[in-house]
């Protein structure tokens, strides 16, 4: 109720129990750039990408509302974690994003580390903020990663039916955002770009996996794109409920 988070399902349910009988607990929330939006009523908001700005971001302001009720639950429970945020920085590696944008990718990442320093004045103790592949990788070995995975789940989607129907699905939940992201892109090929962003979902997974003890992610963007977290390195997932399109 806290998080405001979608159900949570049985397997889920025990994968954070486990997490939380481990110990102290590595919480990880993805963020995303500082694009430009607007409220459009109903407690949701559109994505227009006419811009970056240097803001917290869609998502970081919605950390921002639970954040401190989310901590206070978790110490009040004795249950010990630090929280880590990372920006997505990998996406000012896309040339059509920055060109979209107006903008380099020195100036990408510049706003990034401003929407950093930012959310560190927001919030207080118990948590880090930084940008996620120069904190843990580097772009040659992210865009590997990325390659290699983008490879397996394109072949998951040929081979099994039922990887195909969610990948679709996906695709056709996020039909407005894309819509706006990658206006000259038709809608049928919308699934190959969720395979895309599923292979960086993945590959943050096997980072996580690799640099953290204990992690567990608390993810506020799209619920759905959860799935890719646990094609090959399961990891205890909780997700807010979608606030944006």
């Amino acid at each position: 109720k806290i998080a405001e988070t979608e159900n949570i399902n049985t397997k889920n349910r025990i994968k954070i129990i486990e997490c939380v009988k481990r110990g102290k607990i590595d919480i990880i929330t993805p963020l995303c750039p500082d694009y430009d939006h607007y409220y459009f009523g109903m407690g949701m908001y559109k994505y227009t990408f006419n811009k970056l700005n240097s803001g917290l971001g869609l998502i970081g302001k919605r950390l921002v509302k639970i954040i401190n009720k989310f901590h206070n639950f978790l110490k009040k429970n004795k249950i010990n974690f630090h929280h880590y945020l990372y920006y997505g920085d990998f996406e000012a590696f896309s040339e059509d994003n920055c060109k979209r944008l107006k903008i380099d990718e020195r100036q990408f990442l510049e706003k990034l580390q401003k929407s950093c320093k930012l959310m560190k004045k927001k919030i207080g103790s118990n948590i880090s903020v930084n940008l996620l592949v120069q904190n843990l990788s580097n772009k040659k070995n992210w865009n590997k990663m990325c390659l290699e995975q983008e490879k397996k789940i394109s072949k998951i989607y040929v081979k099994k039916i039922n990887a195909k129907r969610i990948i679709n699905e996906i695709s056709i939940s996020r039909n407005i955002l894309y819509s706006s992201w990658y206006p000259n892109m038709k809608e049928q090929d919308y699934y190959k770009i969720v395979i895309k962003q599923g292979a960086e979902y993945t590959s943050m997974a096997h980072l996580f996996k690799k640099k953290f003890k204990n992690p567990m992610v608390l993810g506020l963007d799209h619920p759905k794109m959860s799935y890719f977290y646990n094609i090959e390195k399961p990891i205890p997932v909780v997700y807010g409920s979608p606030r944006y399109v």
